[in-house]
């Protein structure tokens, strides 16, 4: 009688399973320190949905902030996945990248331990040590690193959860026999499949997925029986491009063929084989590759993009299940499944050492984007964001370089023309910059911030007439610009056109009420024509938006000081003091105030303050000598 020898991978226990896990879902842990890095500025930083804007507004807007209906949405609708983000500023009062890291790393564990549960179910709890080894490949690819150490990935990982949720929810719906019990997890099926909706649009693929496991689990439905139900294909003709060409050669196409020949091996075998014991999972392990990635496909609708790795986070469920299963129907002999058992482990290893490093590059945007550079060298967008980050860094030199690698791979790249100008505007090189601005425009007609960024260039020329003309064609690109009604106010202050400058600084601090310079500008200009109780009045309606604001305070004592109300301006030049404490104007001035209320003593302390922190400062001298001279005529 024959032995029958087991060539299957060892069976793990649960326990053990689950521990083994959590463990190596930690191989992006050296990410949770890391700062708000590419695509995290405009998702969370920068989009006023998770700092200000009022709740039920974050159900009419995109991921990114921008009304749904606007024409430069990007239609991706994630509301919950920023409430996430609008709880923890909220719980926080302020951005701390390390919370948001922290929980992103947390919920890729749930994930993982949610995936295990998964598997098991949808392979019926019959084959659970693939469900367990293909796990642990998911757990650690490599390519879930955006998804988890990029913070907006978190649409990714809450979309995820919630997708194995409806699938358990599903299953148990499914095998329970009491009738409250189905009712009950079919509306968490319901339930967890529209939250997964709305964390992420891939969401709704969870029900393709249950309705395969439906077919091909429940009712035993294989694919080779769909042929009794299809006729054959009947077309007249099938000329005049019908199906499209291609044309040209390329070796990477060799890869593409390579992927769509072991795909149509994959599904030519599900549709014919009838005795293989592990057709049912390769069906479900193909199911969860496919659907979950048909929404970011640009198959059926356009999307913002195709290429990004974030989008195969659930799909790569359905690819490390296939793996394993390849795996598992090679192992035919005890050497073999040594053999590929020390394979796996060595993919294992390779593939968390790659997680751990990938995760390190994205702690900031610098690493992030050099790390670009060793793969995608000719991609203009990857220099375009070195540009970038080095000039918030104060590098314009590298970041020029940068900006003009980027236009050499891109010559129509409107951006990197636009900041490029920025640099050479801000180096008084006018001439240049006004040349490359009006090439942005002339190349994207709507492009706000390079019209205003032009105007501003034409306001430097004196060329107020053709700068005006700018800014509005800007307001009438971005209505709700309030950089633009500033800088178009700072224009018409130039022009002495005063009424219009205060109109356009009262629009910007309506559209953007903390907008400091407006503020500013508005008092300045109110108290310099001599209208000092309407200066304070817009001055105190500033302090409602901006209390911490150093120099609403400084213009308020100035008023109030020549006012010769000295106690209340002695009042706001200390709360001016209090919050930028290093400024040698604010102690200059403090000092004035005590010299006309006759405190000397006073008075020269803070000329002397003035002077440690600009030792240059002449008004601080002058009015020390002449401080002193008046404390000799007394003696």
């Amino acid at each position: 009688m024959a032995v029958k020898i087991n060539t299957e991978f060892p069976t793990v226990p649960l326990p053990v399973a689950l521990f083994i896990i959590i463990i190596l879902s930690l191989c992006y842990a050296n990410s949770y320190d890391g700062t708000f890095v590419f695509d995290d500025s405009e998702a969370i930083v920068n989009n006023d949905d998770v700092q200000k804007t009022q709740i039920w507004e974050i159900f009419k807007n995109d991921f990114w902030g921008t009304k749904l209906s606007h024409k430069d949405s990007h239609k991706s609708y994630r509301p919950l996945t920023i409430l996430t983000f609008r709880m923890q500023y909220w719980i926080r009062g302020y951005l701390h990248s390390q919370d948001f890291h922290i929980i992103n790393i947390i919920l890729h564990t749930v994930v993982c331990i949610l995936t295990l549960f998964v598997f098991n179910t949808l392979l019926n709890y019959k084959n659970q040590n693939i469900s367990f080894y293909a796990t642990v490949l998911f757990t650690i690819h490599p390519v879930h690193t955006e998804a988890v150490s990029g913070i907006v990935g978190r649409a990714e990982l809450l979309c995820a959860l919630f997708t194995w949720l409806s699938l358990i929810m599903y299953n148990q719906c499914i095998i329970t026999n009491y009738f409250i019990s189905k009712w009950f997890n079919m509306f968490g099926f319901t339930i967890s499949t529209l939250i997964a909706m709305l964390c992420k649009e891939t969401g709704i693929t969870a029900i393709g997925i249950c309705a395969v496991y439906d077919l091909v689990i429940v009712n035993k439905v294989l694919p080779s029986d769909i042929f009794k139900l299809l006729t054959k294909w009947l077309c007249f003709d099938w000329s005049m491009g019908c199906i499209p060409l291609i044309t040209g050669y390329d070796k990477r196409i060799l890869f593409v063929i390579l992927f769509w020949i072991c795909l149509g091996a994959i599904i030519i075998h599900i549709f014919s084989a009838h005795t293989d014991r592990f057709l049912r999972c390769t069906i479900i392990g193909l199911t969860l590759l496919v659907i979950p990635f048909l929404p970011a496909s640009n198959i059926f609708f356009t999307v913002g993009f195709v290429l990004a790795e974030r989008t195969l986070y659930i799909p790569s469920a359905g690819y490390c299940l296939l793996v394993v299963i390849g795996l598992h129907k090679l192992s035919t002999s005890v050497s073999q499944r040594n053999l590929l058992l020390f394979f796996y482990t060595f993919l294992c290893f390779i593939f968390f050492v790659r997680s751990w490093t990938r995760s390190d590059q994205w702690r900031s945007e610098e690493s992030l984007f050099r790390s670009a550079l060793h793969v995608c060298p000719l991609n203009a967008k990857v220099h375009y964001n070195i540009a970038k980050n080095a000039a918030d860094a104060g590098n314009s030199s590298l970041a020029k370089l940068e900006y003009e690698e980027a236009l050499r791979l891109n010559p129509n790249y409107a951006q990197a023309m636009n900041n490029l100008a920025n640099l050479l505007k801000d180096e008084g090189k006018y001439d240049t910059a006004e040349n490359l601005f009006k090439q942005a425009v002339t190349l994207q007609k709507d492009f706000a911030t390079a019209w205003m960024n032009y105007g501003i260039v034409l306001s430097a020329l004196k060329r107020y007439e053709e700068s005006e003309k700018s800014y509005l064609t800007a307001l009438s690109q971005k209505p709700k610009y309030p950089d633009c009604y500033y800088n178009l106010g700072v224009l018409y202050l130039e022009q002495k056109h005063y009424h219009k400058a205060l109109t356009a600084w009262t629009n910007a601090t309506k559209l953007k009420a903390t907008h400091r310079r407006a503020w500013t500008n508005m008092v300045i200009l109110l108290d310099d024509l001599g209208m000092s109780e309407q200066a304070l009045k817009i001055a105190n309606q500033a302090l409602h938006y901006i209390p911490d604001y150093a120099s609403i305070h400084f213009n308020i004592a100035n008023i109030l000081g020549k006012a010769g109300r000295f106690s209340e301006a002695e009042t706001h030049f200390k709360e001016a003091i209090s919050r930028n404490p290093t400024d040698p104007m604010f102690y200059t001035n403090l000092g004035v105030l005590y010299h006309r209320w006759n405190k000397v003593k006073e008075a020269e302390y803070m000329y002397k303050k003035a002077l440690e922190f600009n030792p240059h400062s002449h008004s601080a001298k002058e009015n020390l000598k002449k401080l002193q001279s008046l404390k000799r005529s007394i003696k």
